[in-house]
């Protein structure tokens, strides 16, 4: 069982990751001198160093992560109630 749980955590780390928007570098912006009711990128930086840490720095919709919590709780209501009714039948 315990192996069955890390693939499955395994599968859902690639899916969040996957569907996570990666934050890569930083950008600074200001008003533009030629036309002060426009802003213009004044520059941008690298998020973090590279070999910093070794996750990513991702953003994911909170909305997206309660559909992967009910997600794996539906499957794992699905999955107990079958161990249980095949323990209760036999």
């Amino acid at each position: 069982m315990s192996h069955d749980r890390n693939v499955q955590r395994v599968r859902l780390c690639e899916r969040l990751v996957k569907e996570a928007y990666w934050v890569n570098e930083t950008s600074f912006w200001k008003p533009d001198p030629q036309n002060r009711s426009h802003i213009a990128r004044s520059g941008k930086i690298q998020d973090t160093e590279d070999g910093l840490s070794e996750f990513p720095h991702v953003i994911l919709n909170q909305a997206r992560v309660h559909d992967f919590i009910s997600i794996s709780c539906a499957i794992r209501r699905r999955v107990w109630s079958r161990i249980i009714r095949a323990r209760w039948l036999t």
